[in-house]
This record gives structure tokens, C-alpha cells and sequence, in this order.
């Protein structure tokens, strides 16, 4: 298997808070930004939506798209799968995710969709994520 942590510098030369500003900004004027990875634990694909991510202001919001990015790389066989420490109903746990490619090679969605057409409540869970 080959090692992550170069990859992951280079990520984090580009995804500074210059980047996560220029991200929640486009998000505000309605672009989305989404990132497939596979949650590997149980074969399922996961949609990530970045500017959510970016505009939540959570201090974690940075590191969390670097670890998108480099887990939406982790070709399996060749990267190691990236671990999500998770909260949920105050449990704690890990999930094990990978390349989106390994459960859908193309995600498509209609180029007319915009932030502005998800209701605020998914809008607001999202921001959580």
C-alpha cells in the first residue's frame, strides 16, 4: 500500500482558509461543490457537500475537506482507506471510507440545481456534517 501522508501535504497547500472562504462564498451565491467517497464499511457511497462544509464555520471545517479529498483519492488496493471519527446520539465511532469510485463512477445531477433549492432543514444538517 502506498503512503498518504505526501498526498495529504499537498492538499493541504491548496486548501488553506484562503480557499474554505472562496468555497463558502460560492456556496452563498448558490454553486455547489460535492465530493464522492465510499463509506467502505458499508459499501455505500457518500456525497459530501464542501460548501456546507465550508460555510459551517466549524473549526474542524478545513481539516474535514482536506480528509474528503484525500479519502475521494484513496484508490483502494493502492491508498489506505482515510478514518472519520463520528458522533451520532453521543456515540462515538469510526467510519472507513475510500474512493466514490468503488460504488459509482459517475455522479450526475441536474446543472439547473442550485443550494438554494435544498430545503433549509437539509441545508442546516448538512452545515452538522
Amino acid at each position: 500500500m502506498a503512503d498518504t501522508p505526501p498526498l495529504y501535504q499537498m492538499i493541504s497547500s491548496y486548501v488553506d482558509d484562503g480557499l474554505v472562504a472562496a468555497i463558502a462564498h460560492e456556496y452563498d451565491r448558490g454553486r455547489l461543490l460535492m465530493i464522492a467517497t465510499t463509506n467502505l464499511d458499508v459499501e455505500r457511497p457518500v456525497v459530501w457537500n464542501i460548501g456546507a462544509i465550508a460555510k459551517s464555520n466549524h473549526p474542524l471545517a478545513k481539516e474535514s475537506i482536506r480528509r474528503i479529498l484525500l479519502a475521494s483519492a484513496s484508490i483502494p488496493g493502492v491508498f489506505p482507506p482515510v478514518m472519520f471519527d463520528i458522533e451520532l446520539d453521543g456515540k462515538h465511532f469510526q467510519e472507513m471510507h475510500g474512493d466514490g469510485g468503488a460504488t459509482a463512477q459517475t455522479f450526475l445531477y441536474p446543472p439547473t440545481i442550485s443550494s438554494r433549492d435544498i430545503p433549509v432543514a437539509a441545508r442546516s444538517r448538512l452545515r452538522e456534517a
